[in-house]
């Protein structure tokens, strides 16, 4: 036969497990940083956008998609001028450019940041071109009555 243990015996190893939980959850995840890989073609992926930063001595480029005809999404740590420190918002700190699914090289004007993830929203001076015609709504017509 068992013998019942007093709840006041059982708060303190409860109280132990919640606080040993919580600090595990509590371990800030490390910011993602940009992987590399085979370049496209020029016009291969219409919405992909190559992000170049940098001067010609210290370039380094990171990929974005379009999501509008002048804004791209891309990770923040991208702008990041060192790896795991946050990027600013506003106007890049380093020459940064996008190159369009035709080649157009586009300044980029602003980066809007994420403070709780690694994404940015960065803004190009000048829209990208749309990338098929938008389709024209169908014409409705009444119905004949019968």
């Amino acid at each position: 036969m068992s013998v019942p243990r007093p709840r006041v015996a059982r708060i303190p190893g409860l109280l132990a497990a919640i606080a040993a939980i919580s600090a595990g959850l509590a371990v800030p995840a490390t910011p993602a940083a940009a992987v590399t890989g085979p370049e496209a073609t020029a016009g291969q992926l219409p919405a992909v956008v190559k992000l170049r930063l940098g001067d010609e001595a210290d370039a380094r480029a990171c990929t974005g998609t379009l999501v509008d005809p002048v804004w791209v999404l891309t990770a923040a740590s991208c702008f990041a001028a060192t790896p795991g420190t946050p990027v600013p918002a506003g106007k890049p700190a380093l020459k940064a450019t996008a190159v369009l699914r035709d080649g157009t090289t586009v300044d980029i004007a602003e980066i809007a940041p994420r403070d709780d993830r690694d994404a940015a929203l960065v803004r190009l001076t000048t829209p990208s071109p749309p990338s098929r015609p938008r389709p024209r709504p169908p014409v409705c017509r009444p119905r004949a009555r019968s």
